[in-house]
């Protein structure tokens, strides 16, 4: 099973499996994208671009009161264009067709540092939880190097998760979208009966990346074991 699944990724170009590239629409788009010169490594920048100033948003939404749920939602909608961003790199690539020695880490380096972004400024939106938005980060982080290992060895890359890029992205655009639509549900979940503090949605969702990152590095580990003890056999 494990030896199919490298081979099928091998077949894939070793491409992060996106059902969305399927979409008519998004491939009328990265043609659109292709045959403007767009260019794959343009859209890699304006992706974390985008992971960058939604790192800002959620950090400065604590500090700008006034206008903290357009902070909040602007950081849901950049979070979504920076995934948009990196679909429509690795398909425009492909129609390009054009080999770029600098396309592998316009490809990765951008992405860790998008994820990096919007975690530790998920972290910022609620007092008291910037430690486990760099724990988030952190991990998340791992999974990527994990990943790129697991290639270098040959074994392909392991884009399993529970909780690998997508599941990460998607759990914070919920969150947000939930805080500026229900605030006080956002900070009043339950309450520890032990010390009467409120847990905000936001501590249990970095929280559920913190676990899901850790079991993600897991799973690819194994994964990566399994192929790589199966090669030698």
């Amino acid at each position: 099973m494990e030896i199919q699944s490298q081979k099928q990724s091998e077949r894939l170009g070793d491409r992060r499996p996106i059902a969305a590239r399927n979409f008519t629409l998004s491939q009328k788009a990265a043609n659109f994208l292709a045959s403007n010169n767009i260019t794959p490594n343009g859209i890699s920048i304006f992706g974390l671009i985008a992971g960058v100033l939604s790192g800002f948003c959620m950090f400065y939404s604590m500090r700008l009161l006034d206008i903290r749920p357009i902070l909040l939602l602007s950081a849901a909608i950049l979070i979504a264009i920076r995934l948009l961003c990196n679909m429509f790199d690795g398909m425009v690539a492909l129609i390009q067709a054009k080999s770029n020695p600098l396309g592998e880490i316009y490809n990765e380096v951008p992405d860790r540092l998008s994820d990096s972004a919007s975690l530790i400024g998920l972290g910022y939106i609620f007092p008291g939880h910037g430690h486990l938005g760099l724990w988030a980060a952190l991990l998340a982080m791992l999974t990527a190097y994990i990943r790129a290992v697991g290639k270098s060895t040959g074994a392909a890359s392991q884009y399993c998760g529970p909780m690998a890029k997508q599941q990460r992205m998607f759990l914070c655009i919920a969150t947000l979208i939930c805080t500026v639509i229900a605030p006080n549900f956002s900070l009043n979940i339950f309450q520890n009966v032990d010390s009467y503090q409120a847990t905000s949605i936001t501590e249990i969702t970095l929280w559920t990346i913190i676990i899901g990152s850790a079991v993600t590095c897991v799973r690819r580990l194994w994964r990566i074991s399994l192929i790589l003890n199966t090669s030698k056999l």
